[in-house]
């Protein structure tokens, strides 16, 4: 596994522990689809959220929300639509697009997460 792979993992594993420690219930992870994945798909007691999640290591310039642009919102809009047709929407809850930025500050200097609550 390439360390962006392994550094995209642990990502998508500190998002769900994130959002899960907020009352969320994740329901997907690494959802994949014809034309391409959805990091993240969690359950609110009224919300259905479609997460997309941003790693950025020590030293990067930009930080990891600045990497999601207008295209990527609408691919991942492109990508709930079609988790919808295959798994059905849930009655009675609203749709969000969040997107969780994690900036890895090095060995031993933590992180910092930046929760986008709907974005898209």
């Amino acid at each position: 596994m390439s360390l962006s792979s392994e550094r995209g993992q642990r990502g998508e594993d500190i998002a769900r522990i994130y959002l899960e420690d907020c009352g969320f219930q994740c329901l997907a992870r690494r959802y994949r689809l014809p034309g391409g994945e959805i990091d993240l798909v969690m359950r609110g007691p009224d919300l259905l959220v479609f997460v997309e999640v941003k790693v950025a290591g020590p030293g990067t310039q930009a930080g990891p929300i600045c990497r999601v642009d207008g295209r990527k919102m609408a691919l991942l809009r492109a990508m709930a639509r079609r988790y919808m047709d295959r798994e059905g929407r849930p009655q009675g809850v609203w749709l969000r697009f969040d997107v969780v930025g994690i900036s890895l500050l090095g060995p031993g200097r933590g992180l910092v997460l930046d929760h986008h609550a709907g974005v898209g």
